[in-house]
């Protein structure tokens, strides 16, 4: 029997739940919208319809963060490819950890990603690939990126075209400008345990956070931590496209964290993180992911680990469900 103590994703997150994630009922929930740049300085959720507009006159740079091979089979006309996966760490044991900063900067030079030019990335529609190379993007500096709503299939399903051509744009000379309060370390959040300024978000499924399963070293969470799973920000609308929430939704379902908190997430390996800290870009907050994650933390033995739900003390701030 599930405890009726809110560990999740609070007052919104019910309606969300109901929706199930990409894999449940949905199709008359309104999703993410964009403002015109004009009215709003820049967007980190934009549409389809945005991006074909601006794509040309506004010299948007098109990133598509999938697999070569994907790539090949058919992308948004325009598109670079630069995989998401190129931007890890290579050394064995180190594949889910953040690539060094000169990796990045040659790896954003070649596709042809200055930061002059606004930046939009895209998947297929998990937001996986694309909301890690946007947090990978905005820690080295990028001023200006987004996130395409509905990715590929939600571009292909409005009726726009794909195109197997690749795109190869000139290279740049990119300079990262390094964003330390975008990203966490171990030491940063083993420090936040007892800060009251901080808040560590769970971005797993609940049975990942209570414990039930791993895919680590050990089960539960980081004590403290709050699960929010990050699926609950996405549905699957009527034409079978994942789609993030209405931003209004967002805005509600995530009303419960104080505005004055910064909020680290975490989740694995970081994927899962990369989506709770896109939605929470969207919404204004300041917020940054653990790279390192439940894998890093959970294989350190000398780091504290619980599980099942926190003490009402720790989650009084989470409603009931």
């Amino acid at each position: 029997m599930r405890n009726p103590r809110m560990t999740s994703c609070a007052a919104g997150v019910v309606a969300l739940a109901a929706l199930g994630g990409c894999g449940g009922e949905g199709g008359e929930q309104e999703t993410a919208q964009a403002s015109s740049p004009s009215a709003d300085p820049w967007s980190v959720i934009v549409t389809p319809d945005w991006l074909r507009a601006h794509a040309a006159t506004d010299g948007v740079v098109v990133i598509d963060a999938r697999p070569p091979d994907q790539y090949a089979q058919g992308h948004i006309p325009g598109a670079a490819n630069l995989p998401c996966a190129s931007t890890y760490d290579s050394p064995p044991g180190s594949t889910d950890d953040l690539a060094p900063v000169s990796h990045v900067e040659a790896l954003l030079s070649a596709a042809g990603v200055s930061a002059e030019a606004p930046v939009v990335v895209y998947d297929a529609e998990s937001y996986r690939e694309a909301a890690r190379l946007f947090w990978v993007l905005e820690v080295h500096g990028h001023p200006r990126v987004a996130v395409l709503n509905g990715g590929l299939k939600g571009w292909t399903a409005a009726g726009l075209p794909a195109s197997t051509e690749p795109t190869r744009r000139p290279p740049t000379a990119f300079v990262a400008n390094l964003q330390p309060e975008r990203l966490a370390s171990k030491l940063q959040v083993r420090q936040a345990l007892g800060d009251n300024r901080l808040l560590l978000l769970d971005s797993r499924s609940e049975e990942e956070y209570v414990g039930l399963k791993s895919e680590a070293a050990r089960a539960g969470h980081i004590p403290s931590a709050l699960s929010a799973d990050a699926r609950a920000n996405l549905h699957t609308d009527e034409r079978g496209v994942c789609q993030l929430l209405d931003v209004e939704v967002l805005r509600t379902a995530h009303a419960w964290i104080p505005g004055d908190r910064r909020v680290i997430t975490y989740c694995n390996t970081g994927t899962r993180a990369s989506l709770s800290y896109l939605v929470l870009r969207s919404l204004g907050r300041n917020v940054a992911v653990y790279d390192g994650s439940w894998r890093e933390w959970s294989a350190d033995p000398t780091l504290p680990v619980a599980t099942g739900l926190e003490p009402a003390g720790l989650a009084s701030e989470a409603p009931d469900r």
